[in-house]
């Protein structure tokens, strides 16, 4: 097999710096190489001073967060930015999931590699939970969204129970968490369409709250909606609008 040159040298999994561009195909390592670290380490003060400037975080339950070992986090999905105030309201470093097909552009994939997120297969639940599983039972902090995707209207969608089956194949406690105040931000569905609208306010005030560790068992699908709802969240009552066919979930 003909080895890479030099901007396509591959080392841990990793993929150096427009190695994906020329073609060079790296499976995913729960492991961040150098390169990586130096990226996330200029990249990570950036953004949080942006999302400090942008949003305005209150933080319900911050002692109750575990201050080492393994955890999962499940949360809400509220829009495109929610990383970001879930991040400004931890003090640990989240391993957070994205869609795998983002994995594939060559300057997000690249970004998204080495902040360490974890990529979530639509077509292979198996290999999604084995490598959250694997970051998390290496003492991380893993955060997931159990609804699968981006709410369309605000509401609070169908909770799937993956997550449960982390949590036990981990050995680690999950924490359920609420995210409010990001509905109605230019990275929420808000108006119908994402982005392209003008933001109101500019400053939002986003509320983030932590329940206490549980044990996977106790941590049900039916519990983490009464968490959710008990806090503000909106259950459908009607089917949802179609997930725009364009944009990845």
């Amino acid at each position: 097999m003909r080895r890479p040159g030099r901007f396509g040298k591959v080392r841990a999994g990793f993929y150096r710096p427009f190695g994906h561009s020329l073609g060079v195909k790296i499976p995913w390592s729960p492991r961040q190489s150098r390169g990586d670290r130096l990226i996330e380490g200029v990249m990570r003060p950036l953004i949080f001073s942006l999302g400090r400037v942008f949003y305005d975080v209150t933080v319900v339950g911050r002692e109750r967060l575990p201050a080492s070992g393994g955890a999962l986090f499940v949360c809400n999905h509220v829009s495109y930015a929610d990383t970001i105030p879930l991040s400004l309201a931890c003090p640990r470093h989240f391993r957070f999931t994205s869609f795998e097909g983002l994995f594939d552009q060559p300057i997000l994939g690249r970004l998204l590699r080495a902040v360490g997120s974890i990529p979530v297969s639509p077509t292979n639940a198996r290999e999604t939970i084995r490598r959250a599983a694997e970051c998390a039972a290496a003492g991380e902090t893993v955060l997931l969204f159990p609804e699968g995707k981006l709410t369309l209207d605000g509401a609070l969608q169908e909770i799937k129970g993956g997550y449960e089956l982390i949590a036990r194949r981990a050995g680690v406690p999950v924490l359920m968490v609420h995210l409010d105040g990001l509905w109605g931000s230019i990275f929420s569905f808000e108006g119908g369409k994402w982005f392209f609208k003008w933001p109101r306010p500019w400053r939002r005030r986003v509320t983030v709250t932590f329940s206490a560790p549980l044990p996977a068992e106790e941590a049900t699908p039916d519990r983490l909606a009464e968490f959710w709802c008990t806090r503000g969240g909106r259950v459908n009552v009607s089917p949802p609008p179609e997930f725009p066919a364009t944009v990845p979930r």
